[in-house]
């Protein structure tokens, strides 16, 4: 439950059909003007103005879809790090005895070591440890 508050995606899914609808929608109504126009003698300048302004409105509405596409994969991305995580976690003893290099892995992010020889430990969550 916690984990599909924190990253579950079924209404980010939703919210992307809907704008993939729209980009459809718009790139449609950009080829039915083309069609249009070699179909039919128009003004040109109304011709343009009408295409200048669904292509614009595709390029927005193409923008929103690729952001909540990059959010989705990330979204994704983060949630399988943390089953990983949660999957090694249930693997470890209730207490350890010794180092365990693989486990140490699973919940460290990355190791800084400063110029004075000091260490900063960052671990997945963000908390940081000074040794």
């Amino acid at each position: 439950m916690v984990r599909d508050a924190l990253y579950g995606t079924s209404e980010l899914e939703g919210r992307r059909e809907v704008a993939a609808a729209e980009v459809e929608t718009v790139a449609s109504l950009i080829d039915q003007a083309i069609g249009d126009n070699a179909r039919v003698a128009q003004d040109q300048d109304a011709y343009q103005r009408r295409y200048d302004a669904l292509a614009t409105r595709y390029d927005e509405a193409r923008a929103v879809l690729d952001a909540m596409e990059a959010e989705l994969e990330r979204k994704s991305r983060t949630r399988d790090a943390i089953q990983m995580f949660l999957d090694r976690l249930d693997k470890q003893p209730a207490r350890m005895e010794a180092f365990d290099e693989e486990a140490f892995c699973a919940l460290a992010d990355h190791l800084t070591v400063h110029e004075d020889g000091r260490i900063t430990v960052t671990f997945r969550n963000g908390t940081e440890v000074e040794g």
